[in-house]
C-alpha cells in the first residue's frame, strides 16, 4: 500500500511541475493594462536560440475611442530560461484592420490584413534582426470576387474569379516606426 502512495506522490509531482504550470514573467508592460486587454499570445523563436519568444497581442481598448489611430497593439519579448520574458519593442501601427491574421513563418512571421472596402489583402512580414523586430517585404493583393445567389437558401456565395499582384516591394522598417497609413494610402 505504501508503494502505491508514494507512486501516487510521484506522478503528482510529475504532474505539478509540467510547463503548463509555468507562469509568464515580463520584464517590463510598457501600456496601460487597466485599458488594454491581451486577446493573443503566439510563442515563436525569433532569434534562433531554441527557446520560445513570445508576440502579445492587445486589440481590447476598455475606452470611448483607441488613441493616436491604434488598432492593435502589438508587444515583443525575448524568451529566456524559466519562462521571463525581456521586453524588445511595442508596435501600435502595424495593424489597420479588424480583419487580420499573425502567421508564423520560419523564424518571423507576417500579418494578413483584409481591407473592409476595396477587397485588397496586405501581407506584411516581420523578423528579429540585431536586436530590433524589423517590417522586410509588403506584399498588396487584390481579389475580384463572383458572387451568386443561392436560389434555395438565398445565401450569396462568393467565389475568386482572380488574384491580382498590387505591389510586391522588399522594405526595411522597425516594426515601432511602421505605420499601417502608408498602406492604404
Amino acid at each position: 500500500m505504501k508503494n502505491k502512495i508514494y507512486f501516487l506522490l510521484i506522478l503528482l509531482q510529475i504532474s505539478c511541475s509540467n510547463k503548463s504550470q509555468n507562469k509568464f514573467t515580463f520584464d517590463k508592460m510598457p501600456l496601460d493594462t487597466t485599458k488594454w486587454c491581451a486577446t493573443d499570445t503566439i510563442l515563436i523563436d525569433l532569434n534562433q536560440d531554441k527557446i520560445k519568444d513570445v508576440i502579445l497581442v492587445f486589440d481590447k481598448y476598455r475606452g470611448m475611442v483607441r488613441p493616436d489611430d491604434i488598432q492593435t497593439l502589438i508587444l515583443f519579448y525575448l524568451g529566456k530560461k524559466d519562462f521571463k520574458y525581456s521586453f524588445i519593442s511595442k508596435a501600435e501601427k502595424i495593424i489597420y484592420s479588424p480583419y487580420y491574421k499573425i502567421i508564423k513563418k520560419n523564424n518571423g512571421f507576417y500579418i494578413q490584413q483584409e481591407s473592409m472596402d476595396d477587397y485588397k489583402i496586405s501581407q506584411t512580414f516581420f523578423k528579429y534582426e540585431n536586436g530590433f523586430i524589423v517590417a522586410y517585404k509588403e506584399i498588396i493583393i487584390q481579389k475580384i470576387e463572383k458572387g451568386i445567389i443561392d436560389e434555395n437558401t438565398g445565401e450569396v456565395i462568393t467565389t475568386s474569379v482572380k488574384i491580382d499582384t498590387i505591389s510586391n516591394q522588399n522594405i526595411n522598417i522597425l516594426a515601432d516606426e511602421y505605420n499601417f497609413n502608408r498602406l492604404i494610402r
